[in-house]
């Protein structure tokens, strides 16, 4: 299995922290789960409040919403569960993004745990996925500060730190790199 580490070291130049070059596009994550307790499925309406607190200090970071779908629950009589998303702010692809990706994602699961919720990622869809962003990190905006601009601003519905332009034709090998990376 490849450690957080192993990930973070394969990186190459134009994607640590401090780099500034260009064409550094971003990718936004997110993360579609169930949510069981005690053998019931949360509800996305009415537990919401309660689930975003189940995020910690990151849920000024971060937003939890209904995704609109239902799952089936085959080992719970067929029922159907109301299917959560965790949707996170356009990240580098760089060693401070992915730390703290894996630092939020491990606090929401230990919460769940002392709450006495068993999370079940939704693979019937897309479970854990991510998009690609058409617009490149700004040039001369290094990584790191795009990083710490784009979680502090998302939540607000900002999004700071892109190039001006959109682009239609993302570079083939970077998505090649991706995919055989993520």
């Amino acid at each position: 299995m490849t450690t957080l580490n192993q990930i973070i070291n394969s990186l190459p130049a134009n994607l640590q922290d401090h780099s500034i070059t260009n064409d550094r596009y971003t990718v936004s994550p997110e993360l579609e789960f169930l949510l069981l307790r005690n053998g019931h499925s949360l509800d996305n309406d009415y537990d919401l409040e309660f689930v975003n607190n189940l995020l910690g200090h990151y849920k000024d970071q971060v937003a939890i919403v209904g995704d609109g779908t239902t799952a089936i629950l085959r080992d719970y009589g067929n029922r159907h569960a109301d299917v959560f998303e965790m949707v996170f702010p356009p990240i580098a692809l760089c060693p401070a993004s992915i730390t703290w990706l894996s630092a939020l994602l491990e606090t929401f699961k230990n919460n769940c745990r002392e709450a006495g919720i068993k999370i079940r990622v939704n693979t019937n869809n897309t479970g854990f996925h991510c998009h690609l962003k058409l617009r490149s990190i700004k040039t001369g905006l290094s990584n790191l500060d795009f990083h710490n601009q784009s979680k502090t601003t998302f939540i607000h519905g900002n999004s700071y730190g892109f190039n001006d332009n959109w682009s239609e034709n993302i570079n083939p090998m970077f998505v090649a790199d991706f995919m055989k990376r993520y």
